[in-house]
């Protein structure tokens, strides 16, 4: 077990889980574009123009407008397959056939990996990396658990030279249902044989706040600088939040 100082709250732990849009990188700078750019694929090849791009959006909870995106929304949390059902939906509604639907959103979410590395646009929130090093360095295990896929994942990690620091990376494919269910904590308690009341977790939504407690988490951390959720929000469902991930740090002897 190795000591720790979070914000205003000693703890030990032996592993500390992170989220990774929101917690370790801006979550707007790589969703938003994304986002964008998923509906203006379905747009063009459905024929239907501005008005649709603008449904999509507002469906998967973002502003066409400001690009703000809505912190209640499925965009900070849901699984891509349940972002690829909303969109279908949204288009089902203003008119065409369930099946063109499908096949539209699916095929825009494909084109739109493609044309988008988000990996280039992916910026690490300030000291994320410092962070990790140091808590590498002190013997502690580190795990990322995201609800975003694999691929993207893996790049955006490589490209900022945070991969190797993990133990366990698990994402949108490992897992049945996106947080808040606790599933995907469990698994990677199960993997590193750390039990959950031994390991803390670190996230940027109410919904992973309710997944670590719902774990059984030593502690669960809000931060509040890389997301888009609002700290009276946050207050509500942390045990300690803390404005940067700076605020994580080793107790010295």
């Amino acid at each position: 077990m190795k000591s720790l100082i979070i914000g205003d709250r000693a703890t030990e732990c032996r592993m500390v889980i992170f989220d990774k849009d929101g917690t370790l990188f801006y979550f707007a700078d790589t969703f938003v574009p994304l986002i964008r750019r998923r509906a203006e694929i379905v747009s063009f090849s459905l024929g239907a123009g501005n008005e649709m791009l603008d449904v999509l959006m507002r469906a998967w909870g973002v502003d066409p407008v400001t690009g703000a995106v809505d912190p209640a929304g499925p965009c900070p949390v849901a699984l891509q397959s349940e972002e690829v059902i909303i969109g279908a939906s949204a288009v089902y509604r203003v008119g065409f056939p369930w099946l063109q639907a499908c096949r539209a959103v699916k095929s825009a979410f494909d084109q739109a990996d493609i044309d988008l590395d988000r990996s280039g646009l992916a910026r690490p929130v300030p000291g994320a990396k410092d962070v990790l090093n140091r808590l590498k360095q002190a013997g502690l295990l580190l795990g990322l658990a995201t609800g975003d896929d694999r691929n993207p994942t893996e790049a955006m990690l490589a490209r900022s030279g945070l991969r190797d620091l993990f133990d366990e990376v698990l994402c949108a494919e490992d897992v049945r249902a996106s947080k808040p269910d606790p599933g995907i904590l469990f698994d990677i308690c199960k993997r590193t044989g750390v039990p959950p009341s031994e390991a803390i977790y670190v996230g940027d939504t109410p919904s992973d706040m309710i997944a670590g407690r719902d774990a059984g988490m030593k502690l669960v951390v809000g931060v509040l600088e890389g997301g888009i959720v609002t700290r009276e929000a946050m207050e509500e469902k942390a045990d300690v939040l803390i404005d940067t991930l700076e605020e994580i740090k080793i107790e010295s002897n």
